[in-house]
């Protein structure tokens, strides 16, 4: 009999996170299901780690292969899949108990496409509830594509930092399988940044319904030595690569994509002036990124007109390459 969860978890160098996670996901109290490790060409323990849990628990499937990222490891586990749907888990990420159980009770009430829920982050020990998205409940026809075409920035958000109604992490959605691995073949293997966003949107094109619930099980690890965490000039180019993709999807709006294009930036400005302790040094920081040029142009092209005053003054300093003022303010929010 085929299970009726396939939960895959792409690992890469982290043995030491790997074995809560995977006795989170081993120790839930809902037993239909597979869990498949895909080991990315980790060059520390974590295969020999990955075999240990296979040794012990049939319901555990390994697949090692070539480093080629994190896309390309959740494609692979996605081949071998025979759920009926899929979870992503992050191997430096761990779940709470009852997660599947909850996922399961709606998919056998709903019989939905996704199931959508929120997560805790945790940093430093300590663990923070975040609420990801404003609806709740069965959304299906005009109601689930209305929710739909406000992933990646709500047009009617007056604050432009907010993203969109419904999170981008693939992580804290659940897919049927079909859907699933039809969006990944749309993800380049390259994207870098952005490929959960870019998944999530295709998962939500191809589904014609989803179910959002208001429980938290999930646990987002922040490890500051992430790529998403620390400031790198490769972010520009990777963020631009996403730009680049989301413009091909065909999918998304010019306003969502400028809204998506102007965040990056702001975020990638704050994570420089952490770098740097000078105003010269993030004026030449700013100015090596440059050359990403559709990245610039589309948050130039930011919309201010729904905005409130706070995101107008943003979309200010940005766009008159006010470096000074911004420079102290993200110093001073930082403090």
């Amino acid at each position: 009999m085929l299970p009726k969860i396939s939960c895959i978890i792409p690992v890469y160098n982290t043995e030491k996170y790997l074995p809560q996670c995977v006795d989170s996901i081993l120790n839930q109290d809902y037993a239909d299901f597979e869990l498949i490790l895909v080991n990315d060409g980790s060059p520390d323990d974590s295969l020999s780690i990955c075999r240990q849990y296979a040794e012990k628990d049939k319901r555990v499937r390994i697949i090692n292969k070539p480093n080629g990222g994190l896309t390309s490891s959740r494609k692979a586990g996605a081949k071998i899949a025979k759920g009926e749907y899929v979870i992503c888990v992050d191997s430096d990420d761990y779940v709470e108990q009852g997660y599947f159980s909850c996922v399961a009770r709606s998919l056998d009430e709903f019989n939905p496409d996704m199931v959508v829920l929120s997560h805790y982050s945790l940093e430093d020990n300590k663990k923070i509830l975040h609420k990801d998205f404003v609806v709740q409940g069965l959304l299906q026809d005009k109601e689930y594509e209305e929710v739909r075409d406000k992933f990646i920035y709500d047009p009617t958000d007056k604050n432009i930092s907010n993203p969109g109604i419904i999170s981008y992490s693939l992580w804290c959605k659940v897919v049927r399988r079909g859907i699933y691995v039809k969006a990944q073949e749309q993800v380049d293997d390259k994207i870098v940044i952005g490929e959960d966003m870019l998944c999530s949107l295709y998962c939500l094109q191809f589904a014609k319904s989803m179910i959002c619930l208001n429980d938290s099980f999930y646990v987002y690890r922040i490890l500051n030595n992430s790529m998403m965490h620390s400031y790198n000039v490769k972010k520009f180019e990777h963020f631009e690569n996403t730009v680049k993709a989301l413009v091909a999807s065909e999918i998304v709006d010019d306003h969502r994509i400028c809204a998506y294009s102007f965040h990056a930036l702001c975020n990638e400005y704050a994570g420089i002036a952490k770098s740097v302790d000078s105003i010269s040094e993030f004026r030449d920081k700013i100015k090596e990124t440059q050359k990403f040029k559709l990245l610039y142009d589309m948050a130039s092209r930011v919309d201010k007109s729904n905005c409130n005053l706070a995101s107008r003054f943003k979309i200010w300093l940005v766009n008159n390459k006010k470096y000074d003022l911004m420079f102290w303010l993200l110093k001073l929010k930082n403090r």
